[in-house]
């Protein structure tokens, strides 16, 4: 607390007045940090109407977004890879964003014939789960060039599976 109040310019006293432990600065700054995310994912959704573009960019944008955090922020990538169970307890604000967002995007592309006609919530859930996966996996692989790799064959891969085929 004592290096938080120094960083901020402020007393300790200060920073207990807000904040009651160092855990609850820690989770004050990853909601921020996650609400960076949402709104990176809610200005693309205002640059393109294409929903195909939107997909792959929500892709690209959102595993980036918890990739960089993750380096930026050494406990949350140490939380990510021993006590993944504490790190979903903190991404509600996300999950509830995440599944409006991909929600409406599957639901356009279905009303335009872009997207195979299939159950919206369960197809959001499969997209949030392979997210999780890919980002747990990128977080631990640690490697720039991979993953621009990797991120490009889960926004392929999820695609194919979605677009319809003549």
């Amino acid at each position: 607390m004592a290096a938080i109040a120094n960083a901020s310019k402020r007393g300790r006293r200060t920073i207990y007045t807000y904040f009651k432990s160092k855990e609850d600065v820690y989770d004050a700054v990853i909601e921020r940090e996650l609400q960076k995310v949402i709104d990176d994912i809610n200005k693309m959704l205002t640059e393109t109407d294409k929903i195909i573009e939107q997909l792959h960019r929500y892709i690209e944008i959102r595993l980036n977004s918890i990739i960089n955090f993750s380096k930026n922020f050494k406990a949350l990538r140490t939380a990510f890879l021993r006590e993944y169970s504490e790190v979903e307890k903190i991404r509600n604000i996300l999950d509830v964003e995440e599944k409006k967002v991909l929600s409406n995007i599957i639901r356009v592309g279905q009303q335009s014939k872009i997207f195979v006609n299939s159950d919206v919530d369960s197809t959001v859930q499969t997209i949030i789960y392979l997210i999780r996966g890919a980002e747990f996996i990128l977080i631990k692989e640690n490697d720039n060039n991979l993953t621009k790799e990797h991120i490009a064959n889960v926004q392929k891969t999820l695609l194919n599976g979605l677009i319809v085929r003549n």
